[in-house]
């Protein structure tokens, strides 16, 4: 399991390129909160929120973490910051955003509790 807040938004990206629902629902908190825009949405698992066959639709391959800052940590949350990318089959950049998840650090190791997303950003049809 991830040693640290980065570790985890590492492994994040790793399970959502490899679609593993299952393995992406481990390292989130139940429940977990969505914010994008100004829309708040509330998921009791990450696989709630995610539809890999729309994404892959809409000409997604895998998504890239471009910078990662972690922002604060202290004994029980954590608060990191990064940008990322979509990039379709063919390597071409087709979304971009500043994103931030806060962490809460559980029995079991860091959890994401929440994801903050600077601007629109969809996951499903929904």
């Amino acid at each position: 399991m991830a040693e640290s807040p980065s570790d985890v938004v590492e492994l994040f990206f790793d399970r959502f390129n490899d679609a593993d629902e299952f393995s992406l629902d481990e390292i989130f908190d139940k429940p977990w909160f969505l914010f994008t825009g100004k829309t708040p949405r509330v998921f009791n698992s990450y696989s709630e929120a995610v539809d890999f066959q729309f994404l892959r639709n809409s000409g997604w391959r895998h998504s890239r973490i471009n910078a990662m800052k972690p922002i604060h940590q202290d004994n029980e949350t954590a608060l990191i910051a990064f940008n990322f990318s979509r990039l379709s089959t063919d390597g071409h950049e087709i979304y971009r955003a500043d994103a931030t998840h806060l962490l809460l650090l559980r029995a079991a190791g860091w959890r994401i509790k929440t994801v903050f997303i600077n601007g629109e950003m969809t996951l499903s049809a929904d």
